[in-house]
């Protein structure tokens, strides 16, 4: 069985998670960015299991542009990514005026100098791979209520 069909499955069969919607926006738009495409369709995919609208791409290049056509109300943004890294795509879309647009930093690095250049970039949060769904739900419904 594929990994995002087994991934699916054990969301839907988990306990600890709930297994409908329970969020008060259900029309928020989250942009998922993220160069390793797997965990990008996973993650969307959880995503909306959860009631979201989601759109996946790939690269900076290619967020920079789903993000206008798209406008998402939350970007979540690997900061490893070729070309285009996520810090230098925060930036460019922090210039763009579009403030209410909520950052939220992926990555594998979990250090205190690593937090404070996310925080310094502008992102609301930090999220460390593999992304816990459990505290990915509480981010998000904090994010969606600022």
């Amino acid at each position: 069985m594929p990994f995002n069909h087994r991934f699916k499955e054990a969301f839907l069969q988990s306990e600890t998670l709930p297994t409908s919607p329970v969020i008060d926006h259900p029309a928020d738009r989250i942009l998922v960015v993220d160069d390793n495409r797997d965990a990008a369709n996973s993650l969307a995919m959880l995503l909306r299991c959860l009631g979201y609208e989601v759109r996946a791409v790939y690269d900076g290049q290619a967020a920079l542009l789903a993000e206008q056509e798209f406008e998402p109300r939350i970007v979540l943004l690997d900061l490893r990514l070729p070309g285009i890294d996520g810090f230098e795509v925060a930036r460019r879309l922090r210039s763009r005026g579009r403030m209410e647009c909520q950052l939220i930093a992926i990555s594998g690095l979990d250090s205190d100098e690593h937090a404070e250049q996310v925080a310094a970039a502008g992102f609301a949060c930090h999220l460390v791979k593999p992304v816990d769904p459990v505290r990915l739900e509480a981010v998000l419904a904090a994010t969606v209520t600022c």
